[in-house]
């Protein structure tokens, strides 16, 4: 019996803990923690940014020191203060180079009457089920569900989930991701995304040709416009008893390389 008010204390605890999940799953379906939430994303928001900044640009002094430290070896000749001057002018380099991107982009999309919404990656969803890339754009900057994402002609994915200050886009490599695509030879198929960085083509016929190099794009069909680039056929998988064959797609740009992404605004 003397155990019996500890068991007692620990229904209590457990008891607590239910009522604690009924409160909070209530306050979510009737809305009352979206201020909450709201405040919370723009704190977090800036946070990431900076911190997924902070990453990229640790990685780019990372490797200018070991470009310092290969110039200094292979001529000896170039001063050490210019190659220091070098390494200050990193940053400038990739302003530089994030308004060139821009002005490449708008030049892309301007005879398509398309609306641009420019927005920075600030991490990969951890969800081990899902690709998703975070962006630092959300409703109130006019992001919507299903809105196209790309750099340059180049298909990255599209708008999965939509909050006050950010959102998320759903990768061509994730499992959920179905497109209908052609490659260069007008071959026609779909694209399923696998859960690393790559997609697979599949429901093509034995009949059809598919090589090693080829290109991989949209047909139009479905959530995304025609003539978007998504990558190049890396694997040619043909099992001759089978009735369609399959191609690994390996994508053109690796979301974990991109710093800017353009969202394409039909309306």
């Amino acid at each position: 019996m003397k155990g019996t008010p500890f068991r007692k204390s620990r229904y209590r605890i457990l008891l607590i803990l239910i009522i604690i999940g009924l409160v909070f799953t209530f306050s979510e379906a009737l809305g009352l923690l979206e201020p909450v939430r709201n405040f919370a994303q723009k704190v977090a928001v800036p946070l990431q940014l900076v911190v997924y900044q902070s990453k990229q640009n640790v990685e780019n002094v990372l490797a200018t020191v070991t470009e310092i430290g290969s110039m200094r070896d292979k001529n000896s000749s170039l001063s050490f203060e210019n190659t220091i001057l070098i390494a200050e002018n990193t940053k400038l380099q990739e302003l530089a180079q994030e308004n060139k991107v821009l002005r490449e982009q708008l030049g892309a999309t301007s005879s398509k009457n398309q609306n641009l919404i420019v927005a920075k990656t600030i991490g990969v969803s951890p969800l081990a089920s899902k690709r998703l890339l975070i962006l630092d754009k959300g409703e109130i900057n006019g992001v919507r569900e299903n809105m196209i994402v790309v750099v340059k002609n180049i298909l990255i994915g599209k708008i999965f989930e939509v909050f006050p200050r950010s959102s998320s886009v759903q990768l061509i490599s994730d499992p959920d991701t179905k497109i209908s695509v052609v490659t260069g030879r007008r071959i026609k198929g779909i694209l399923e995304g696998q859960f690393g960085a790559e997609a697979l083509l599949t429901n093509v016929v034995q009949s059809d040709t598919l090589k090693v190099g080829d290109l991989v794009s949209t047909t139009g069909e479905g959530d995304f416009p025609s003539g978007l680039v998504i990558g190049q056929i890396k694997e040619v998988k043909k099992v001759e008893k089978e009735l369609f064959q399959k191609a690994v797609v390996a994508p053109f740009l690796l979301p974990e390389s991109l710093s800017t992404v353009f969202l394409l605004d039909d309306k």
